[in-house]
C-alpha cells in the first residue's frame, strides 16, 4: 500500500508541477493573445485612419474644385450683369437717337409746310393789299416756317414724352 500511496503522491506532485508549468504559459499565452489583439487592433486602426485620410483628401480636392466652379459661375454672372447693363445703356442711347431723328424729320416737314402755307398766304395778302408779292411771300413764308416748325416740334415732343 505504501507503493500506491507513493505513486498517488507522485502523480499529484507531477500534476502540480504540470499545473505550475502551464499557469505561466497560460498567462503568457493570454498576455500574448491580448498583445496580438492589440497589435491587430492598432494595425486595423492605422489602416482605417489611412482610409479616412484618403477620403478626407478626396473631399478636400472635390471642395476645392467645387469652389473653383462656384467662383467661375460668379464671374460669369458678374460678366452677364455687366453686359446687360451695357446693352441697356446702348438701347437708351439708340432710343434717344431715334426720337431725336424723328423729331428733326417732323420739324423739318413742319418748317417746309409752314413756309409753303406762309408763302401762299403772303401772296394772297399782297394781292389784296396791293403790296409787293415777292417781299410779302418771303416774310409770310418765314413766319409760316417758324410757326409750322415750332408747332410740329411741340406736338412731336409731347407725343414722345407720353
Amino acid at each position: 500500500m505504501s507503493n500506491i500511496l507513493k505513486y498517488t503522491n507522485m502523480m499529484m506532485y507531477q500534476e502540480q508541477i504540470i499545473d505550475d508549468r502551464l499557469k505561466p504559459l497560460t498567462i503568457i499565452n493570454i498576455d500574448n493573445l491580448e498583445e496580438q489583439e492589440t497589435i491587430q487592433d492598432a494595425a486595423k486602426l492605422a489602416k482605417d485612419t489611412q482610409k479616412l485620410r484618403e477620403i478626407s483628401e478626396d473631399l478636400n480636392t472635390m471642395l476645392i474644385d467645387q469652389g473653383q466652379v462656384l467662383q467661375d459661375g460668379d464671374k460669369h454672372i458678374e460678366d452677364a450683369v455687366e453686359d446687360v447693363n451695357n446693352a441697356n445703356e446702348e438701347l437708351e442711347t439708340a432710343k434717344r437717337s431715334f426720337f431725336r431723328t424723328k423729331l428733326c424729320k417732323f420739324t423739318i416737314i413742319g418748317i417746309i409746310v409752314g413756309f409753303i402755307v406762309g408763302c401762299l398766304s403772303g401772296v394772297a395778302i399782297a394781292e389784296a393789299a396791293h403790296l409787293d408779292i415777292g417781299a410779302s411771300c418771303v416774310v409770310s413764308g418765314i413766319i409760316g416756317a417758324i410757326l409750322g416748325g415750332v408747332a410740329i416740334y411741340s406736338i412731336v415732343k409731347c407725343k414722345m414724352k407720353s
